[in-house]
């Protein structure tokens, strides 16, 4: 039998172990390490280097994009160090308003992260610049790999030879998007009684879900794991294959965004550890320029470079879908200096 889960998320407390650890390093170290899955770099608040990075924290997938334009960035601005932070979309928000991190840019994989986290104290919009879908990644040595496909994977999950994970949903948006999809799945596949969903959640036992993919690409690249769940940009990556799921449950095309809202998990990790319940809609990104932004010029300058030709080409070969950019819900008007970039329109 496979182990079991328990179905409460009981992480909460892992959450807030990281955000200890990041202020412990801060407050005892004034150089830290950078460019590396939540890595901790000085702050850019000390003096002189304001004036000479260009500094950003961004979610974990944007990885291979964000270095290619930093270094188109850095070819036209040679007196420019762009120096990028990366980790889960929460913890690049919560840097700046748990732990007082200074930063110029913010980058996450859910919009909604930056209209409740960081709009109106920190800054006062968010521009949407990508859309992402979940998929399954797979390696070469992952059972029944050559059986599985979008219309029968979550049977080939709950055989009792494979093992699955996915990112913890307390700390990445991927994780509580992963459960997100399984409830998708019961709706779509299973009937909507909840047992599907019931099943892939129990099906993983808790050793699989770790804070970070990161730690989990490795074991299917092995062939220790079989599967794991994450966005589709992530595969080209980690040099991985991976399954579509079907449009109704990958949470990829804004026109399926009333059949999404039919889908809620709780997780916890709200005001004081409180459960809070997620709703389903489009994986959408978003980007912004913090108020307090020490290279506001070199910030605007990599926002241009994003959102026009050569940005969204970088994206597109990552695997990203390329939307129109746009506002978010909460954002009000974006600076003019991106309205010849940007819809009017609320995303």
């Amino acid at each position: 039998m496979k182990p079991t889960r328990p179905a409460a998320f009981a992480r909460v407390a892992l959450a807030a172990t990281e955000a200890l650890f990041l202020a412990a390093v801060l407050a005892g170290s004034g150089c830290t390490t950078n460019r590396s899955a939540d890595a901790i770099t000085a702050d850019s608040s000390d003096a002189g280097a304001a004036a000479e990075e260009l500094v950003i924290f961004h979610a974990e997938d944007l990885t291979r994009p964000f270095s290619a334009l930093e270094a188109i960035l850095e070819r036209r601005e040679p007196g420019l160090d762009v120096v990028r932070e990366s980790g889960s979309s929460e913890m690049a928000c919560r840097k700046v308003t748990d732990l007082g991190r200074r930063a110029d840019v913010v980058a996450v994989t859910d919009y909604s992260l930056i209209d409740q986290m960081l709009i109106p104290d920190l800054t006062s919009w968010a521009v949407t610049f990508a859309r992402n879908r979940i998929v399954l990644l797979y390696g070469e040595a992952s059972r029944h790999h050559t059986e599985i496909g979008s219309d029968n994977w979550f049977e080939i999950l709950l055989r009792e030879d494979v093992t699955y994970g996915y990112a913890d949903p307390s700390i990445a948006p991927v994780g509580y998007r992963t459960l997100l999809s399984f409830r998708l799945a019961d709706i779509h596949h299973g009937g909507g009684d909840g047992r599907l969903y019931e099943r892939l959640v129990r099906g993983c036992p808790e050793t699989n879900i770790r804070p970070h993919c990161e730690q989990l690409f490795p074991m299917v690249q092995s062939g220790s794991l079989d599967y794991v769940f994450h966005y589709r940009s992530l595969a080209a990556q980690h040099h991985l294959q991976y399954v579509e799921l079907a449009p109704q449950v990958d949470l990829s095309d804004p026109a399926l965004a009333d059949q999404y809202a039919r889908a809620s998990v709780e997780i916890p990790g709200g005001p004081g550890g409180r459960p809070e319940t997620v709703t389903g809609r489009p994986i959408v990104y978003a980007i912004t320029i913090l108020d307090d932004a020490g290279n506001r010029q070199a910030a605007m300058g990599f926002l241009r470079l994003l959102l026009g030709s050569e940005g969204r080409k970088a994206l597109e070969e990552h695997l990203l879908d390329l939307t129109q950019p746009n506002v978010t819900p909460g954002s009000e008007r974006p600076p003019e200096e991106l309205a010849d970039l940007i819809d009017d329109t609320v995303s």
